[in-house]
């Protein structure tokens, strides 16, 4: 009779690794936790940047309305008077330095960054800058056609204030407008690249 040998208890491979299997997944949870909040503090970062380019270009906005804007009627109120222009020719001015600072409040007017999607975010700014492009080009013909108006008025006052002088300051203050175009288009610019960096390295899944 073969003796009785002792009985030995099965293996269960899956039973034996559960501890390190339950680690694994607390450290993928934490890691993922860790990720997940990471990727809100890069995107409030982001916003509070965004923010504060769209501050910046709402402030020269303000300054255009009630620095610029009175500084402007003032000035040529004191040239129509005393240079002999016509009224006809200071009011067509006012008019058009409040409608272009009129465009430009509703074109880069927006709702807090901060409380919007970086997609959607993204949409509004990418259509601010196509507005401004339109502004820009609906705006260079009619400031050509109000210094050869300018030019007429002068002309015809029989005056003795210079025209070169006024072609100067026009031609120096459209480069200065441009350079803060192009110094906003740029910010803007930058900040749809920001947002298309941030959503590339962290896989935000996209709005429809």
């Amino acid at each position: 009779m073969n003796p009785a040998t002792p009985s030995i208890p099965p293996i269960n491979a899956h039973t034996s690794d559960i501890p390190e299997l339950d680690e694994l997944r607390r450290q993928m949870a934490e890691f993922k936790t860790r990720l997940e909040s990471q990727k809100i503090i890069s995107e409030r970062m982001l916003l509070n940047v965004i923010n504060q380019r769209f501050s910046g270009i709402m402030m020269f906005v303000k300054i255009e309305a009630f620095v610029l804007l009175p500084f402007i009627a003032l000035c040529f109120l004191f040239v129509c008077h005393f240079f002999g222009l016509s009224w006809w020719f200071y009011g067509a001015t006012v008019a058009m330095v409040f409608f272009s600072t009129l465009f430009d409040y509703l074109i880069n007017s927006h709702n807090d960054p901060l409380s919007s999607s970086l997609i959607t975010i993204m949409r509004s700014i990418e259509r601010q800058k196509r507005r401004r492009l339109i502004q820009l080009a609906v705006s260079i013909p009619i400031v050509i056609a109000w210094v050869i108006w300018y030019i007429v008025e002068i002309h015809g006052s029989g005056s003795d204030f210079p025209i070169v002088g006024i072609i100067i300051g026009a031609v120096a203050g459209a480069i200065g407008g441009s350079i803060i175009f192009f110094r906003q288009q740029r910010s803007l610019t930058r900040s749809v690249n920001d947002i298309n960096l941030l959503l590339n390295s962290t896989d935000i899944p996209s709005e429809p």
